[in-house]
Order: C-alpha cells, then sequence, then structure tokens
C-alpha cells in the first residue's frame, strides 16, 4: 500500500504525464515515467520481501494513578530464519478520536535469526480516565518510504488513570467502634440474602473460600466472609451532582473519595462508595474490589440531577457502619445526607450523622473555590474537612480527622 508519500508521487506522476502530452514536452513525460516506476518498485519490494515478526506491548503499569510515571516496552522478535529487512513501528495512544490521538513511532534496524529487541517509550497521564492504546504494527517499508505493509500487530489495550490519590492519616474509631474494637463478628453464610457475608467472586480470591451451596444455586461462583470486624468498615459518598460542581471542585471530589477509598484498603477495611447518580459498588474487602471502585471513580462525570435536596444513601446489609465519609461542595443545598433502611421508601429515615454517630467517626469533606466562606453545615457527631480546589487534601484531613477533636 503507498504511503502518503507515495500517493503524492502517483498524483504527481499522473500530472506530469498530462502535462507533458498537453504540452509535448518529452522531459515531462520522461519524469512522470520515472516517478511511476519508483512507485512499482517500491510496491514490488514490500510485497515480495519475505519479513516474519512477533510484535508485544507491555504496559508498566497497566493501572496507575494520575501523576504517577508509566512507561510503555514494546517487543519485536524476528521469528524467521534470515535476516529481517528495516521495520517501522506506529504505535496509537490518545484520546478515541482520531484528531485527539498521538503517535509513538521508531525504526527497528535489521534483526538477525530469533533476535528480539525492545523499545520503550513515556506513556502521559496526568488526567484520570482510561485510554486506548493501540493497534500497535510493524510495517516493512521500502528505503523511500514510498509504500509499506503490515507484517505484525499487537492488539489495542486499555490504560487505567487512577484519580490522583494522597496518603491520609489513619482512620480513627468511632465511640462504639472503641467499645467492640476487641471483638470481631464471626458471621456465617447463612442466607444469600447476607450481602456482607457473601459476595461474587473476583480474580484473586482465595478459593478456599468458596461457598458451594450458594454457587450452586445461583449458578456463579460466591465467596464467603467468616470473620469481618464489626466496626471496621467504611462508606464513601460522593456528591456527582452537576449544579454543585465546576470542573475544579469535580476533580478534587473526586480526587478526596479515591483517597479516603485507597486509605481504608490500606487498612484492610471493607470499604464501599455511594455516587449521588445511584451507583453503589457495594460493601467488600479485597484488591480486585478496591480496583473497580477506582476505575469508577476513573470515569466518573457529574450527572443532572431534578432534586437537588440532600443525598439518599440506600442502606445495604451492614455498610451503614463503620466510618461515613461524605464528599460534596460549599454550593451544595445540604451536607448531611439521609440513610434510608434496606426496605426502601417506606423505611424510615435518619440523619447520617445519626447513624455514624455512635457507630464511627463522621467526616464531611467540602470542597470549594478558594476564598469561598463555607458554612458550619456538618455531621453532628461528625468532622468537617474544608478543602480548596486545586489544593492537597492530606493536610486538611490531618488537621479536622487523624488528631482534630470532634465537633458537636
Amino acid at each position: 500500500m503507498p504511503t502518503r508519500r507515495g500517493w503524492g508521487l502517483g498524483a504527481a506522476t499522473v500530472l506530469l504525464a498530462v502535462l507533458g502530452r498537453l504540452l509535448g514536452v518529452v522531459e515531462l513525460i520522461v519524469a512522470a515515467g520515472t516517478g511511476g516506476a519508483l512507485l512499482a518498485a517500491a510496491v514490488a519490494y514490500v510485497r515480495a520481501t519475505p519479513v516474519r515478526v512477533e510484535a508485544n506491548r507491555v504496559l508498566r503499569p497497566p493501572k496507575r494513578p494520575a501523576g504517577a510515571a508509566g512507561v510503555v516496552e514494546i517487543t519485536v522478535r524476528n521469528t524467521a530464519s534470515r535476516m529481517s529487512p528495516a521495520l517501522g513501528v506506529h504505535d496509537p495512544f490518545g484520546g478515541s478520536p482520531e484528531a485527539d490521538r498521538r503517535w509513538a513511532r521508531f525504526r527497528v534496524a535489521p534483526l538477525r535469526a530469533g533476535q528480539a529487541v525492545t523499545a520503550t517509550y513515556e506513556l502521559p497521564g496526568e488526567e484520570r480516565g482510561v485510554y486506548e492504546l493501540g493497534p500497535l504494527t510493524v510495517r516493512l517499508e521500502d528505503p523511500f518510504g514510498l509504500a509499506w505493509r503490515l507484517v505484525a500487530e499487537a492488539p489495542v489495550v486499555a490504560l487505567v488513570v487512577y484519580p490522583r490519590m494522597e496518603v491520609l492519616d489513619p482512620l480513627s474509631p468511632g465511640r462504639a467502634s472503641r467499645r467492640n474494637q476487641a471483638r470481631p463478628v464471626t458471621r456465617t453464610a447463612s442466607t444469600d440474602a447476607d450481602l456482607y457475608a457473601l459476595r461474587e467472586y473476583h480474580t484473586g480470591d482465595d478459593l478456599r473460600r468458596v461457598h458451594w451451596r450458594a454457587t450452586a444455586k445461583r449458578d456463579e461462583v460466591m465467596i464467603r466472609h467468616d470473620d469481618v470486624p464489626a466496626r471496621s468498615a467504611a462508606t464513601v459518598v460522593l456528591d456527582l451532582r452537576h449544579d454543585v460542581h465546576t470542573p475544579a471542585s469535580l476533580e478534587a471530589a473526586i480526587s478526596g473519595a479515591a483517597s479516603v477509598v485507597h486509605t481504608a484498603w490500606r487498612r484492610r477495611w471493607p470499604v464501599r462508595l455511594v455516587t449521588s447518580d445511584g451507583s453503589d459498588s457495594g460493601l467488600a474487602t479485597g484488591h480486585a474490589h478496591t480496583e473497580a471502585i477506582l476505575e469508577r471513580l476513573a470515569t466518573a462525570h457529574t450527572h443532572r440531577s431534578e432534586s437537588p435536596a440532600s443525598l439518599t444513601i440506600p442502606a445495604v446489609g451492614r455498610s451503614e457502619t463503620g466510618m461515613l465519609a461524605v464528599v460534596t461542595t460549599a454550593t451544595a443545598p445540604e451536607a448531611q445526607p439521609t440513610v434510608t433502611g434496606p426496605s426502601g421508601a417506606g423505611s424510615a429515615r435518619t440523619r447520617a450523622a445519626g447513624a455514624a454517630g455512635d457507630r464511627g467517626p463522621g467526616v464531611v469533606v467540602i470542597v470549594s473555590e478558594p476564598g469561598t466562606l463555607v458554612a458550619e453545615r456538618v455531621l453532628s457527631a461528625g468532622r468537617l474537612v474544608h478543602l480548596d480546589a486545586g489544593q492537597p487534601l492530606a493536610p486538611a484531613w490531618a488537621a479536622a480527622v487523624g488528631g482534630g477533636q470532634r465537633r458537636r
């Protein structure tokens, strides 16, 4: 197939031939013939030259927080019994539209039989999201760059860039947590409806914890949780309503929620993410569960809300226990969400403060533009973390949660 340069030469050849014929200039016809012969020779070269290579791409790491360093390793191996010609490698990355994509391009020198070469390039990922890389193509080109042929390729892969995350001070227990922290609760998977004792299998889970009776009944592998601390859990509520966010506050709020989730995971707490658009991760532990939450945050965006009133947190299993962290903004109509029981609208509603007051710490993270005054809209038994958009969360968190006193 001709390259852009080859198509340009072909167009010039036709134009010279037409002008030479109309004007009767022999030199133009000769130039056109020379250009056509050169293009034909280039196409014949790439079609006739035998090449057999393999290409492989590795992301290091395939999932990472925004701003973290990452590279792509591309390996090309000559699997033929003879030396390969010089090859070109093209690997697109970036946005979905072709106009937003960027390309990593480099040349591979001739390789001996069985020889492999590895090249690396730095992968940008300053903003959260899921990015596509590829397809990676290895091309044989003629020496003049007029024609090419695909000789190997690697499929499209996804790079997941998590929101920026900070290391926060350890989450402190609530009053009830201190009374019960020495008495873990042992719960057996007695019923399939117990969502805290049973959950679906994730890659990496211990197969010794498979609950076979529930697996046979549901026709999918179910994992049991035998020993779960009564109060060591974290529920993170993220306000994504369009009316309360600016682009800066949205990124700060998502980053704050990811930081709390990551901190809970580091302490091996069951964690749950609830967003104002109705998304609910459920309460569970494990690396796979935390990764699923962070991937949800990587692609999170605002949504339109018909009722800009208080947030509603549906109670699932025992997810209302332990720590409750609400991430919202200073312009939200109300920073205190309500918690509904598992039976739905008919259940009695209680303040999130009441739900968290005796069971664990309640935290409200309010993101605002710099210089904005924040009203004292805090959980009655919780703590307020005021964060200016664009500023780090860790210092404000440490002052209010790590060593701060409860607000009453």
